[in-house]
């Protein structure tokens, strides 16, 4: 295994810093509010919305790139960001711990594990992912999985080894401080290696809608890691659909939705071929804004069963106070597969 443009990165020991790190750490799926916490869909700290990543199925032998799709809407940004990932593949049990058994194992040993820094990983495929594995019983897939986990800190990222099942990486500010999770943000993305190479491509995403109009995003998939927001200038053209009025009191919600091809929904051919089961992806679209209020902000967009969505938008109400607002569409399926588009309307 080889992950492209390494770097070493300082290494510490503490018994208090990862514990603390790991707890804040792997919550990407698992976002709540309630009383004291901002909505999910609402950004009002650093937040990472996911990885594109150019394959979701990767075979035995090839390379997936993945761009982390991130911001930082913190009230102190912008910020000096600091940003890694670190690798594994087959850990035991399929289970993401158990890469932080294989961390440690290094670490005992006097040896940093495989550090990326920036936004994008190349991460290399052994070409013995599957081949490495006992067979499974029979009538099931034989696959492998590829594990990189990223982590995004307003401070410095360090090295520390508490336990054999915690994520050795901690991130600390200015006065040695651990940050908290508005601060600091890691997780995981997952690539499967099947023996027969089957393929996962990701949700077609080509435009984005803001009240039925189709308007110009500023990114869509892999540029979202990196493209700047482009708000409209509405003083030349009051009449873009990205223009669109403050909101004092009670007002209408703006429907808003990225453009998905319905072909994004595929066949998952590794049920079709081991367990006889003719279904398709299952396909979900997750949004976020950074100011104005979201509803409808997790919608489904394809079941295996019933199909297709055509209601899939959510509903947007503006902020009260003039300015750029960035609102985010981020499509999932089942598998792996995510696609992302980014537009910048103008409170006015």
């Amino acid at each position: 295994m080889a992950v492209r443009h390494s770097a070493p990165i300082a290494q510490r020991r503490s018994r208090s810093g990862l514990a603390f790190a790991l707890s804040i750490a792997l919550g990407l799926s698992s976002l709540a509010c309630g009383e004291g916490f901002d909505p999910a869909n609402e950004i009002r700290s650093l937040r990472v919305l996911g990885v594109h990543k150019d394959k979701s199925y990767v075979a035995p032998g090839e390379s997936v790139t993945m761009q982390l799709v991130y911001h930082d809407g913190s009230p102190e940004a912008p910020r000096d960001l600091s940003v890694l990932w670190m690798t594994c593949v087959n850990p035991p049990g399929d289970l993401y711990w158990g890469c932080f058994e294989q961390f440690a194992a290094d670490a005992h040993q006097g040896k940093l594990p495989t550090i990326a820094v920036g936004n994008t990983l190349t991460f290399d495929i052994p070409e013995d992912i599957v081949t490495s594995r006992p067979p499974p019983p029979p009538g099931n897939p034989q696959y492998g999985t590829g594990f990189a986990f990223f982590a995004v800190c307003a401070g410095e990222l360090g090295f520390e080894v508490v336990n054999e099942r915690s994520l050795p990486i901690a991130c600390r500010g200015p006065d040695g401080e651990l940050r908290g999770p508005e601060d600091f943000v890691a997780g995981y993305a997952m690539v499967y290696s099947f023996a027969e190479g089957f393929r996962n491509e990701n949700p077609i995403v080509t435009g984005f809608r803001i009240g039925g109009v189709e308007v110009e995003p500023d990114c869509i998939d892999a540029e979202c890691a990196d493209v700047e927001s482009e708000p409209p200038d509405c003083d030349a053209d009051a009449s873009d659909a990205r223009c669109v009025p403050v909101c004092v009191g009670d007002c209408p919600e703006i429907e808003v939705r990225p453009v998905v091809d319905r072909a994004s929904a595929e066949r998952d051919e590794v049920s079709a071929h081991y367990f006889g089961r003719d279904v398709w992806e299952q396909m979900w679209i997750n949004y976020y804004v950074e100011g104005g209020t979201l509803t409808k902000s997790e919608r489904l967009l394809s079941d295996p069963q019933t199909g297709w969505y055509d209601d899939y938008g959510a509903k947007f109400t503006p902020p009260s106070e003039a300015g750029p607002v960035r609102i985010w569409a981020v499509v999932h399926d089942n598998r792996g597969g995510a696609s992302f588009v980014r537009v910048t309307v103008a409170a006015r």
